[in-house]
């Protein structure tokens, strides 16, 4: 029984200091925690915000329909014919709507690392899929212009190459076409990823 008498509790300011240390420590994991959380909500905030102006920037850039001017800010031959630089104007309008969104662009590469290091890899696959569709675009517009500038003729399989890139489908009550969908499904899969964090 002499065992018990040698226990020593310590006194009751060090006792009330330990719990002390114990109870601050527990509030800064919990804030740190809270910290992190509040992070990763306002990055799939800031990403969903993103796609969703992405996504409204396709829908203007593949717009059918042309306002008087636009386009005429291509570089041209001073030496082009009216009917011709009008012709090659129209085929200009979609890179030309696509300047209005680049700082909208540039946030979804700059939001696409954040996300492939907060959320993991798997993340970065819808912003792949924006990337690619924007290239299409940029591709199937340069196709054309550079066909022209050659002084090539624009056959028929150009214009389609660059109809389907530049002219939503959808945007006239069609079914949507490609581009649509790829887009759609890129929002879709960010809200999988974003919404539940918000």
């Amino acid at each position: 029984m002499e065992w018990l008498c040698a226990l020593e509790l310590g006194s009751v300011p060090d006792w009330i200091q330990s719990i002390a240390v114990v109870a601050a420590t527990a509030a800064a994991i919990r804030g740190l925690n809270t910290w992190r959380t509040q992070r990763e909500s306002e990055l799939a905030e800031a990403i969903l915000t993103a796609f969703y102006r992405v996504r409204r920037a396709f829908g203007d850039v593949r717009s059918p329909l042309y306002l008087a001017g636009e386009g005429r800010t291509r570089p041209g031959d001073d030496h082009e014919p009216e009917e011709r630089r009008r012709e090659l104007d129209q085929y200009f309008v979609a890179l030309e709507r696509l300047q209005r969104y680049v700082k909208d662009f540039e946030q979804i590469d700059v939001l696409q690392f954040k996300a492939r290091a907060r959320f993991g890899q798997d993340a970065a696959k819808p912003f792949d899929l924006i990337r690619k569709q924007h290239t299409k675009i940029v591709v199937a517009c340069q196709m054309v212009l550079r066909a022209a500038t050659q002084g090539r003729e624009i056959g028929e399989e150009l214009r389609k190459i660059s109809e389907s890139a530049t002219q939503s489908r959808s945007a006239i009550g069609q079914e949507p076409d490609e581009i649509d969908k790829a887009v759609a499904e890129a929002v879709t899969q960010v809200e999988d990823i974003c919404r539940p964090r918000v």
